[in-house]
């Protein structure tokens, strides 16, 4: 179930939104694991309406059993139940976008292919054919990006309203083992953050309209997982490998600040900014437990067992999604509340959160 799990991540290496704000109301504020375009999380003093999403499941927390999952304020909004994972969030007006991978059953008993597809409130539209798995998306003046992979055509992408964008890789490295994590966009500038391999190791990098962007030097694994613009400047959150363990980090304008102190493992999975501090979440992972935390411009905060993989402010509230233990929680400056599972639900996930003020 657990989408960030090192074991996983090491694997990924050895084989592999907030959307942006647009004007008039609601005003909105959107983590995508991971992204925003607008740089500031909502600061307005008014009720915020909260919305999360994520994956539950009814047995196994893989293939089929999964269905995408969105909350407002807590109590599930109902999609139709479609068999897809729920990796992001962007609002815009009072339209709902999640981005997912959609599952779909093959003649073989028990297999499934994945394809990139999001929903906008309950209609889904698949971006493409198995298999490809879609993570980021953002809204920007009526224009929907979504950002994935398609191993179809080989590429890490981005789709603009349904059309696909591939991501130039550089020279030597695998376009297959690429993968795109969070979408941005900025004026007309699309960012996308994600990683490449060089065939050794994965490197982080983003791309600004197409073109790569290092952000580590190779030697090592690094990822990059989430984005977010304010202004002239480029926040990329994710971790890299220093030694037998990860350390969880930003890179602002390409020079890394870094979150742990490599005692651990420990991943960064979201970022977002509220006036002039930044905000990044993520999790540690010792030898018998995982830790929630978060870091406000560099100091950790801890949350308690689980994983945190959304972050968003509102006013002076610091909401948090993840997991904890079989389910999806919320903290909400600290204090923890789980969301409930629905009918025949064994366990469930929150990847993602944006505010909505009213």
């Amino acid at each position: 179930m657990k989408t960030h799990t090192i074991n996983l991540l090491i694997f990924i290496s050895l084989g592999i939104c907030l959307s942006c704000k647009k004007q008039g109301t609601p005003k909105t504020t959107n983590d995508t694991s991971n992204t925003t375009s607008s740089g500031d999380t909502n600061t307005s003093s008014s009720p915020a309406t909260i919305y999360v999403v994520g994956t539950e499941y009814s047995g196994p927390s893989t293939g089929l059993s999964s269905i995408i999952k969105c909350w407002k304020n807590g109590t599930s909004v109902d999609l139709g139940n479609p068999s897809a994972e729920g990796n992001n969030i962007a609002l815009s007006g009072e339209d709902i976008y999640l981005a997912c991978t959609v599952r779909s059953p093959t003649s073989t008993p028990g297999a499934y292919t994945s394809n990139a597809g999001y929903l906008k409130n309950d209609k889904l539209t698949n971006l493409s054919a198995p298999t490809s798995r879609a993570y980021g998306i953002a809204v920007s003046n009526g224009d929907v990006y979504v950002c994935g992979y398609d191993r179809n055509k080989g590429t890490a992408a981005y789709w603009k309203n349904g059309s696909i964008i591939k991501l130039n890789t550089s020279a030597g490295s695998d376009p297959t083992t690429t993968a795109a994590r969070a979408i941005a966009v900025s004026g007309n500038d699309v960012f996308v953050a994600g990683f490449e391999t060089n065939g050794s190791y994965s490197v982080a990098k983003y791309w600004k309209n197409g073109v790569g962007i290092s952000l580590s030097n190779g030697n090592n694994d690094a990822y990059a997982t989430a984005i977010a613009i304010r202004g002239n400047d480029v926040y990329i959150a994710g971790y890299e490998k220093s030694g037998f363990t990860f350390i969880a980090k930003y890179w602002k304008n390409g020079t890394a600040v870094n979150l742990s102190d490599g005692k651990f493992n420990t991943v960064a999975t979201s970022i977002t900014l509220s006036g002039n501090d930044v905000y990044v979440a993520g999790f540690e992972t010792s030898a018998t437990a995982e830790t929630a935390e978060y870091w406000k411009n560099g100091k950790v905060v801890t949350l308690g067992s689980g994983e945190a993989n959304g972050i968003a402010v509102a006013g002076n509230d610091v909401y948090v999604v993840g997991l904890r233990g079989s389910y999806a929680v919320i903290w909400k400056n600290g204090t923890a509340e789980n969301f409930s599972l629905g009918n025949g639900g064994t366990s469930a996930q929150a990847n993602a959160i944006a505010i909505a003020a009213r």
